[in-house]
């Protein structure tokens, strides 16, 4: 069997690593474009760092870019490509589905209308609206001087502080909040002047600042059935104790504050009602949630599976993802069997210095990865490249460490313990030392050395 999975990030190493254990040697895993860590498994290096061996698939590297979907459609119909599992938002954006299925090419993911409920969140919030699913209020601005009117509103009422989003994709970067006129200006600005985010910020969203815990709901779907992921928490502020600029998300951890009632409710008044509206939609479906007061409101929808959040699940996942997939793509979710492993797990993304901001002079440092980690560690590769037979870092997010463990203190531990010159590091490296502070507390996070964070 040939699969291939598009992307370069820690969420598409982790889709191969859980593929390798389910795939035989004469299959072969398609990375495109892949990332240092793919390319290294290509070589039969290393792979006990990875909890892999020998006799799994052969993993290749393909040098096409992402959101190239001629070359990836030729690639995959010349290479006898039985399946496509897509990561990032872009080529769903761009109709990468459409273009595999009128090839007759079998591949996960929503066609390029569906994938519009993350490529344009005022869609999303019309579509929640008209579906009474509970939202924050909002307003849509085209135009700067409208923008920073709607912005002004939610700073003279209620909680005074509100959030600017850019409509389009942004990498999961485009959303400021602001608690002042100057931090409205600044933010709107970048967006729609500066367009520091291209076209996906001539349209901006403005809404009400929610205070509570934000939650990552995953499902998968094949339009009729809905199965939910382990649900999970993103941290997406650059530095500890929530703090500094929004990032593509700084670690994640698996089961947070989640009682079986709010699962349900979340899937009662905010899931089944977009579901039943796509009937065709096969697919992840990725719910950006913050519970206030043991309510779930919808804050945007994602098309694909989460990064990091994907990194901290698959170590979990006991059912095969390549039968969830099919299941999906033939409609018969209903009779897919899924377990999970009874363990927690908890992320933390190793970034380049400068992080989400220029870290261009910080690029091409060596990274370094013991070549066998404890049991209940994985090293995900992110952006990394192999450069005269060196691994060195090529982009903002570098690594993800993985912790497994029966709790999330084991999990963190597990973690948190290779992390650092005796272990997995390179010059410069940025991370957050305190991923699941929200349900680990204050108490344990004094206990490891961490500042506490918990008013």
């Amino acid at each position: 069997m040939n699969v291939l999975v598009v992307g370069s990030g820690g969420r598409e190493h982790s889709i191969v690593w859980k593929l390798l254990q389910e795939l035989g040697k004469s299959d072969t895993i398609y990375v495109a474009p892949g990332n240092g860590g793919t390319k290294i498994l290509g070589m039969d290096l290393n792979r006990a760092r990875l909890g892999t061996d020998l006799d799994k698939a052969c993993v290749v590297n393909v040098p096409i870019k992402s959101d190239d979907l001629k070359h990836l459609t030729y690639f995959a119909r010349n290479n006898d490509v039985d399946l496509t599992i897509v990561g990032p938002e872009a080529p769903l954006a761009a109709g990468i589905v459409d273009a595999f299925s009128y090839q007759g090419l079998n591949i996960f993911g929503p066609t390029k209308i569906e994938a519009r409920i993350e490529s344009s969140k005022s869609s999303t919030m019309r579509l929640a609206s008209r579906l009474k699913v509970p939202i924050p209020e909002y307003m849509v601005a085209e135009d700067r001087d409208i923008a920073m009117r709607c912005g002004r509103y939610f700073l003279q009422t209620g909680n005074q502080r509100g959030v600017v989003k850019a409509d389009g994709l942004a990498a999961g970067k485009g959303v400021k909040v602001y608690s002042s006129f100057e931090e409205l200006e600044k933010a709107v600005n970048e967006m729609m002047r500066d367009e520091v985010f291209g076209s996906a910020g001539k349209k901006v969203i403005l809404q009400r600042f929610l205070e509570g815990e934000e939650a990552s709901f995953i499902v998968w779907t094949d339009g009729k059935s809905v199965v939910p992921l382990i649900p999970t928490q993103d941290h997406k502020r650059a530095y500890d104790g929530d703090k500094g600029p929004n990032t593509g998300g700084m670690g994640a951890y698996t089961r947070p504050n989640a009682t079986r009632g709010l699962e349900q409710k979340i899937m009662r008044e905010i899931i089944h009602p977009v579901v039943e509206t796509l009937p065709n939609y096969r697919g992840i479906l990725y719910a950006g949630l913050m519970v206030v007061n043991g309510q779930p409101y919808l804050l945007e929808f994602n098309c694909r599976y989460g990064d990091p959040e994907t990194q901290a699940v698959m170590p979990l996942l006991k059912s095969s993802l390549l039968d969830i997939t099919n299941a999906c793509i033939d409609g018969r979710l209903d009779q897919a069997k899924i377990e999970w492993h009874p363990d927690e797990a908890l992320c933390v993304v190793l970034a380049t210095k400068g992080y989400p901001d220029d870290y261009s002079d910080n690029k091409g440092k060596e990274v370094y990865v013991p070549e066998r980690l404890p049991d209940n560690t994985i090293v995900y590769h992110a952006g990394t490249a192999l450069k005269d037979g060196k691994l060195v870092n090529s982009g903002g997010r570098v690594l993800n460490v993985v912790g497994k463990g029966k709790n999330l203190p084991v999990a963190y531990t597990n973690a948190y313990r290779v992390i650092g010159h005796d272990g997995v590091h390179f010059d410069n490296m940025h991370f957050r030392k305190d991923i699941g502070w929200r349900t680990l507390g204050n108490d344990f996070m004094e206990s490891v050395g961490v500042s506490k964070f918990i008013s």
